[in-house]
């Protein structure tokens, strides 16, 4: 485990699970979650990985601003 996971409150952690089901019960964003990593910190929720198209990845930044303790999201997923 690295000093930046040890960082991670509880309170992230628990933000990052509410996400992931959150996607994954998401019809567009859940054929998807498997290859797209979710963290977060400070409440803000970073997405990293590639989908199929502009509007997957879109769409899961929706989805994970519908999370009522989602902050922000940083979606770095790649189109391709």
């Amino acid at each position: 485990m690295t000093a930046a996971e040890l960082d991670v409150s509880m309170e992230d952690k628990m933000l990052t699970s509410k996400v992931k089901v959150a996607l994954k019960v998401d019809d567009a964003t859940s054929p998807y979650v498997e290859g797209v990593k979710v963290g977060s910190r400070n409440r803000i929720v970073h997405l990293s990985g590639k989908v199929p198209s502009q509007e997957v990845k879109k769409q899961f930044s929706r989805v994970v601003r519908s999370v009522a303790e989602v902050a922000g999201v940083r979606n770095n997923l790649e189109v391709g």
